[in-house]
C-alpha cells in the first residue's frame, strides 16, 4: 500500500516521509500530511469572524481519523511536537511569527501527523541543526501584530490574541479591544508576510453575533461541525462573544466593577461619568446586555414596550416624571434623576431638534441636570457641524 499516495487522495497534497529514528521516535516512519487553505482577500467585518484555518483543520482531522481507523499500522499522533522537526526540514522555511512555510503554499496549511509501523523511504532528511529564519531585515509582522506578540527577542505568547482565544481563559482586558470581530484566530502576521501568496479567496460568511449570544448552545453545535467540538465549546465561544457585551466593561475576571456599570450610575442620582455617557445609547434606566446574552436565561420573546418620548421628558419633566412614577415608582422617577439621564440620551440621539430644550436646561437648578444638558448640547452641536 502506497501510504503517501493514499494521504494525497484524501486531501493532503503535501506528504513528507521521515525516518522515525531521525526524529527520535520509536516508530520506523513519521508522516507529515499538509492540507492547505485559501486566505480571504477581504475578511468579513460584520458578525463574528473565524479564521479559515479552523474549518480546514477540522476537515483534515476527520480525514486523518478515518485513515488511521482503516489502514493497519497507521497511527494518528497528537503528542509529537512538529515545530522542532519543521525547523530542520530543508523543504520548509520559518519566520519571526513562529510559523513554518512550504513552497508555493506559504504558511497557510494545517498538518496531521502519523507514525507507521513499517519503514518507508524518507522523502527528505533533517539537517543537523535548525535552519535560520527567512525574514532577513523584514519586520512587517512585528509592526502589524495587534498585541505586539512578535518582538526582536522572540514570540511573546501572552500578547497573542489567538493564544488567549484558544486558552479557554479570560482574554486580558488590554487585548479585548484589539480582537475586533475575531472570534477565533488572527491573520495579520500571515497577511502581511511577503513569503505568503496574495490572499484571493472570497470571504466566508461570519457567525451572526446576535444568534451566538442569544442561542449559544445551538450555534456552538453548528460551529462544532465546522471547526470541531473542542474549539466550539459554548463556554469558549460565548466568552469571546460576550467579552465586549457589557457596555462599560463592569464584568471582569476578577469580579464586578460597580464604577463601570451604567445601571449603577443611572440609579445613583449622581452625574454619569463622561466616558460612560455615549455607551448609554437610549437607556434611561437600566441595561439588559449581560442578561440578554446569558445562556441561563430564556430567550427574550416579549414585544417591545413603548419608549418614553424624549422630547416630552426634556420639555415637560414634571408631568412626565409623575406619569413615570405610576409605572416605576416615584423614587426612580424623580425629575432631577430622569432629567439628567434624558439629557445624556438626547446627546446620544444626534437629534438636533432637541437642542432648544437642552439649551434651556443648561440653567436648571440641579447642577447634575445643568452639566448633563451642557454636555449633550455640545455633542449635538458638534454633530451638526460635522454634517
Amino acid at each position: 500500500m502506497d501510504i503517501p499516495e493514499l494521504l494525497k487522495s484524501k486531501g493532503f497534497p503535501v506528504v513528507l516521509t521521515l525516518s522515525g529514528a531521525d526524529c527520535r521516535l520509536d516508530a520506523p516512519t513519521l508522516l507529515i500530511a499538509a492540507m492547505p487553505y485559501e486566505a480571504e482577500a477581504s475578511p468579513a467585518t460584520d458578525g463574528a469572524w473565524i479564521h479559515p484555518y479552523y474549518p480546514v483543520s477540522q476537515r483534515a482531522y476527520q480525514a486523518a481519523v478515518e485513515l488511521a481507523r482503516t489502514v493497519p499500522g497507521l497511527k494518528l499522533r497528537d503528542d509529537i511536537r512538529v515545530k522542532p522537526i519543521f525547523a530542520r526540514l530543508p523543504l520548509m522555511t520559518r519566520g519571526l511569527n513562529t510559523l513554518s512555510y512550504l513552497p508555493d503554499i506559504g504558511s497557510r496549511f494545517h498538518v496531521q501527523v502519523f507514525t507507521y509501523d513499517l519503514p518507508l523511504a524518507p522523502s527528505c532528511a533533517l539537517t543537523p541543526e535548525p535552519l535560520p529564519l527567512h525574514c532577513g531585515d523584514c519586520q512587517r509582522c512585528m509592526e502589524v501584530c495587534p498585541g505586539g506578540a512578535i518582538q526582536p527577542d522572540g514570540f511573546h505568547r501572552e500578547r497573542c490574541l489567538r493564544n488567549w482565544q484558544l486558552s479557554g481563559q479570560a482574554v486580558p482586558e488590554a487585548l479585548r479591544p484589539l480582537m475586533g470581530n475575531r472570534l477565533i484566530g488572527c491573520d495579520d502576521c500571515q497577511r502581511c508576510c511577503p513569503h505568503n501568496p496574495r490572499p484571493a479567496a472570497e470571504a466566508a460568511a461570519p457567525v451572526p453575533l446576535k444568534e451566538l449570544l442569544e442561542r449559544p448552545s445551538e450555534t456552538s453545535r453548528a460551529l462544532g461541525v465546522l471547526i470541531g467540538r473542542n474549539l466550539a465549546r459554548p463556554a469558549r465561544v460565548l466568552a469571546q462573544a460576550c467579552m465586549e457585551v457589557c457596555p462599560g466593561g463592569a464584568i471582569q475576571p476578577d469580579g464586578f466593577h460597580r464604577e463601570r456599570c451604567l445601571r449603577n450610575w443611572q440609579l445613583s442620582g449622581q452625574a454619569v461619568p463622561e466616558a460612560l455617557r455615549p455607551l448609554m445609547g437610549n437607556r434611561l434606566i437600566g441595561c439588559d446586555d449581560c442578561q440578554r446574552c446569558c445562556p441561563h436565561n430564556p430567550r427574550p420573546a416579549a414585544e417591545a414596550a413603548a419608549p418614553v418620548p424624549l422630547k416630552e421628558l426634556l420639555e415637560r419633566p414634571s408631568e412626565t416624571s409623575r406619569a413615570l412614577g405610576v409605572l416605576i415608582g416615584r423614587n426612580l422617577a424623580r425629575p432631577a434623576r430622569v432629567l439628567a439621564q434624558a439629557c445624556i440620551l438626547a446627546g446620544n440621539s444626534i437629534n438636533l431638534s432637541l437642542l432648544p430644550a437642552l439649551e434651556a436646561l443648561k440653567k436648571h437648578s440641579s447642577p447634575v441636570v445643568a452639566e448633563s444638558a451642557s454636555w449633550a448640547a455640545e455633542r449635538l452641536q458638534s454633530a451638526g457641524k460635522s454634517d
